[in-house]
């Protein structure tokens, strides 16, 4: 049903955890792992795993999108640094990206995973799509890995990057991305976007 909208010409604003779904238990290790489902092929990612919140910088891709219009070249955020495969490239329009280097598959806290499949194919560097745009027929959709928040009653993470605390314990209320600017731009553009006003 999603899939016919947005061929027909729908247009989809996700955010961070749309490109999750279902996990399932690792006989051999305490991690779950991460089931791909037909809905991912839909979305144009599908989520690996993250390291623990951090602070990072986000780097403007496409200038001339809608959906970057007014966006700085750079901007600092803190947040779950969602590694997520891209399931059409030859399909999507890159718009922002990130690279906070290599991510330790045996690292006791995200999701199991053999390798890392995230990093886009630019020649050596460890850089990971955050934003981008998956046309499909006449229709598209706009995915952003940024967006966790949690309150001390929805806070599930075991520890922090040394970047957000220093002693790795997760502060107690967390809003991120939510709290800067470029984050916001991004969120009106993709409205207006997703409404047909670009």
């Amino acid at each position: 049903m999603l899939r016919q909208w947005l061929e027909a010409g729908g247009r989809w604003l996700a955010l961070h955890g749309s490109s999750g779904g279902k996990a399932v238990r690792r006989p051999d290790t305490t991690k779950r792992e991460m089931v791909k489902l037909p809905y991912h092929d839909t979305l144009g990612g599908f989520f690996l795993s993250h390291p623990p919140i951090r602070k990072f910088r986000v780097d403007l891709v496409d200038a001339q999108h809608p959906l970057t219009r007014g966006l700085p070249e750079s901007f600092e955020t803190v947040d779950e640094p969602y590694m997520v495969e891209l399931q059409a490239p030859e399909r999507s329009q890159l718009l922002l990206t990130a690279d906070w280097g290599e991510v330790d598959p045996n690292a006791p806290t995200g999701f199991y995973f053999e390798r890392d499949t995230t990093v886009l194919p630019n020649g050596g560097s460890t850089r990971r799509a955050i934003a981008f745009v998956r046309e499909l027929s006449a229709g598209a959709v706009a995915y952003t890995t940024l967006g966790h928040c949690h309150t001390p009653t929805t806070n599930t993470q075991r520890r922090v990057h040394e970047s957000v605390a220093a002693d790795g314990k997760p502060p107690l209320k967390l809003l991120g991305s939510w709290e800067t600017e470029g984050f916001r731009t991004l969120l009106r553009n993709g409205i207006a976007w997703g409404l047909g006003e670009d």
